[in-house]
């Protein structure tokens, strides 16, 4: 498939060579490729009617639902600007998304609506219902059982519009499909809040390492179903969760919420063949009594991402695949939204324990030193990234790439080393380094050795004023007393007594970011007085 189209035209060109297959299966309802493109030229007709002019921008602040994915490729159709915002996000960040990127319409789920309250936008909204195309009955129920807080109303609301637009736009613009076009926010490789600019280009590079990344050829690909839970703003979630089958004529299982019920049964069905996800949803599938069986026989590959996947879960959910005869595997990645999403990761056909695999075909990896020099195999340092899927940049900052040999790389912020295979072993964010007299403690190496303790669910390992912290999160009854005894012990034979957390804390529970990472800051700022 050529990176020189745009996403239009290319579910155009699927949809006419497989137009009665499905393409979206969605809370019961198959969804084909024909209802899925008339759809899109219904979105475009409304934002056409609106008078959105072309390159001018579009918000969407969705949970997963078709509307979303229609806006997407509408917004392609007419050649305009799309931007995701954060499904939690509060009205002041709405607002400030909106004005940075100089948005003309906001598209919104009534249900985020109603949990903003009684505010109005400066801009026309176009409010889309998630239980569209859900089936007749489960629609009934559920606005039978919505809550009072998630109910919305139009009343009073002259400049919003619920989307129930008939009539279809069927002309589409030709555009550079190397424009930055596409906006995506990120907490940065520097952790301040980003908003980051991808072209059609950068995805359609990674989305044609799709087949290779799922172990299948196109064809094959054409005949599988993914899991999409991940939110649309998250570039996991829109590239490999709901872009890479669209383009090939696959399926995509969209979830507007996970819920480990929706994907048990997907399964019964044979409708999830792949995984997408953070470690929490598979700590979840792991957890349900149902997942287990023949029903996993069906799961291909699976795929987690994350600054920290425990090796328990990964031996975990593996041996749960194999008790099951399933050839399924559960794998870990690394990327960032700076190159779309996925840069480097195990596959099927090449893995290797401890590492997050190796560079997609189009993705150039580098190890740099503090002075910016390129290292060699199994140096640590610095891990900067470039290729076909690099970014076009921050839409704040003009030129925020280093250059190599004629070829711009952007800095991760992370740690890591490549080793003579051209596995990538990912050691630590840089600003996650602590240092003890002259001496570098990466925590994440200590936190996954940690956790693969039996009897312990996660940990976080950082310093807080002056004393270095162990925070556990135990197992449902568990003995305290024999974990710190094992934990002691671990220390004592691995690691030097600089490394050596000074105070070990028992949590119930570990806070999170709005992706599901491990919140360290809630955590300092919590034991701050500690």
């Amino acid at each position: 498939m050529g990176k020189e189209v745009t996403f239009y035209q290319k579910l155009y060109e699927i949809t006419h060579q497989s137009e009665n297959n499905t393409a979206i299966f969605y809370m019961g309802r198959s969804i084909s490729y024909k209802e899925l493109l008339s759809l899109v030229n219904r979105a475009s007709f409304l934002l056409n009617k609106l008078g959105i002019k072309e390159d001018e921008t579009i918000s969407i602040y969705s949970a997963n639902c078709p509307e979303a994915i229609a806006f997407f490729y509408a917004a392609s159709q007419l050649n305009l600007k799309v931007n995701f915002i954060h499904p939690l996000s509060n009205v002041e960040k709405i607002q400030n998304a909106l004005k940075k990127t100089a948005s003309k319409v906001l598209i919104a789920s009534t249900i985020l609506l109603a949990r903003l309250g009684d505010v109005n936008f400066d801009i026309p909204v176009i409010a889309t219902e998630v239980e569209n195309y859900f089936p007749k009955f489960t629609k009934f129920l559920y606005r039978l059982t919505l809550k009072k807080e998630d109910r919305f109303s139009l009343s009073g609301k002259s400049n919003i519009t619920l989307f129930n637009e008939k009539q279809e736009l069927k002309e589409y613009v030709d555009y550079d499909s190397r424009k930055g076009r596409i906006t995506l926010p990120s907490g940065g490789t520097s952790g301040i809040e980003k908003t980051i600019v991808l072209s059609d280009y950068a995805f359609l590079s990674l989305i044609n390492e799709g087949p290779t990344i799922l172990g299948v050829d196109a064809k094959e690909a054409s005949h599988k179903t993914m899991l999409a839970v991940l939110p649309l703003f998250h570039g996991f979630g829109l590239a490999m969760g709901v872009l890479v089958m669209l383009s090939f004529g696959a399926r995509v299982l969209l979830l507007p919420k996970f819920r480990t019920k929706y994907v048990i049964k997907a399964l019964k069905q044979n409708r999830c063949n792949y995984m997408v996800g953070v470690p929490l949803i598979y700590e979840a599938l792991l957890n349900n009594k149902e997942f287990k069986g023949d029903i996993l026989k069906n799961i291909d590959e699976a795929f987690v991402g994350g600054d920290f996947v425990s090796p328990s879960l990964l031996n975990r959910f593996n041996q749960r695949l194999k008790d099951a005869n399933s050839d399924g595997i559960l794998l870990e990645g690394y990327g960032l939204t700076e190159t779309v999403t996925v840069a480097v990761t195990n596959t099927k056909e090449n893995h290797k324990g401890g590492t997050v695999g190796k560079p997609i075909n189009v993705v150039d990896i580098k190890i740099l030193d503090e002075e910016r020099n390129v290292l060699s195999s199994n140096e640590v340092g610095e891990i900067v990234l470039g290729g076909e899927t690099l970014m076009n940049g921050y839409l704040d900052e003009e030129n925020p790439f280093i250059e190599i040999s004629g070829k711009k790389y952007v800095l991760t912020g992370d740690i890591g080393k490549v080793d003579e295979e051209g596995y990538l072993y990912f050691i630590s964010r840089k600003k996650r380094v602590i240092k003890r007299n002259g001496y570098n403690i990466f925590p994440l190496p200590i936190e996954k050795e940690v956790a693969s303790i039996d009897g312990i669910s996660t940990c976080a390992y950082l310093e807080i004023n002056n004393k270095l912290t162990l925070f556990i999160e135990p197992n449902e009854n568990q003995d305290e007393t024999l974990l710190i005894t094992k934990v002691k012990s671990l220390f004592k034979v691995s690691y030097s007594p600089i490394e050596t957390p000074e105070k070990i804390i028992f949590i119930d529970k570990m806070p999170l970011t709005k992706v599901a990472k491990i919140d360290f800051q809630s955590l300092k700022e919590t034991y701050k007085d500690l």
